[in-house]
């Protein structure tokens, strides 16, 4: 990126958080930054839930219908499959 200026440098190996401040107006005023945002940040209400909807979800494999309807299908399957084998 070239902005046209000289390289902002800053001496000292390590940066403090005091030091952030005056890295920041040093960007502004070389016109790196135009301005700093902030973000706020508000807290997430816990969606309340009735013990019925939680057991639904935490239920069981065997209490789920996707799991009988598998089942069926391949009882369905086998028993239409031995009928037609033996049929011949």
């Amino acid at each position: 990126m070239n902005y046209g200026t000289e390289p902002v440098v800053f001496q000292g190996a390590g940066l403090g958080v005091s030091d952030v401040g005056l890295i920041l107006d040093k960007l502004i005023t070389r016109g790196v930054l135009r301005e700093v945002g902030t973000a706020t940040t508000k807290p997430v209400g816990i969606p309340e839930k009735s013990i019925d909807q939680v057991k639904s979800e935490f239920a069981p494999w065997y209490k789920k219908w996707w799991v009988w309807a598998i089942v069926g299908g391949g009882v369905v399957g086998t028993g239409l499959t031995v009928y037609f084998v033996r049929r011949r």
